[in-house]
């Protein structure tokens, strides 16, 4: 004969002392509104991690896929690339576009890209700057 409460079950027969019942009502199953709680905090905690993890700047070729006719592709510190023609660049040190503001090349640029070779090079800058101030041309019509 297989009983649904065990505990139950054996509290009428008198064998279990009245510490353990409490004990078993302490371990019976808790409500499902209970559960689900427990479940929805859970989430939160996953979505909240989720939320920290930073997003991965694009590639170039993800970047300029759509601008066929830009021959170059300027990465950035921190910033998803840029395309466009050739430029050119001071070897003035910068860490984003608004350490460029005044100097005629606005964009703060760390390498570049020939996108008809995939070759990519640095501005040959001494010291090794994170980015330096950079023109970039249009891209050819």
């Amino acid at each position: 004969m297989h009983h649904a409460n065990p505990i139950a079950f054996l509290d009428r027969l008198g064998a279990i002392p009245l510490p353990r019942r409490l004990l078993g009502a302490l371990l019976a199953p808790a409500p499902l509104r209970l559960g689900s709680r427990v479940t929805e905090v859970d989430a939160r905690k996953r979505k909240k991690r989720r939320r920290q993890k930073p997003t991965p700047t694009p590639t170039c070729d993800e970047s300029c896929a759509a601008y066929p006719a830009c021959s170059t592709c300027y990465q950035r510190p921190g910033l998803s690339p840029l395309c466009g023609g050739p430029g050119s660049a001071l070897c003035e040190g910068c860490s984003s576009d608004s350490d460029c503001v005044g100097t005629g090349r606005p964009y703060c640029t760390r390498r570049f890209t020939d996108r008809a070779t995939g070759e990519t090079f640095g501005w040959g800058c001494p010291g090794d700057p994170i980015g330096v101030c950079t023109n970039v041309g249009a891209c050819e019509a």
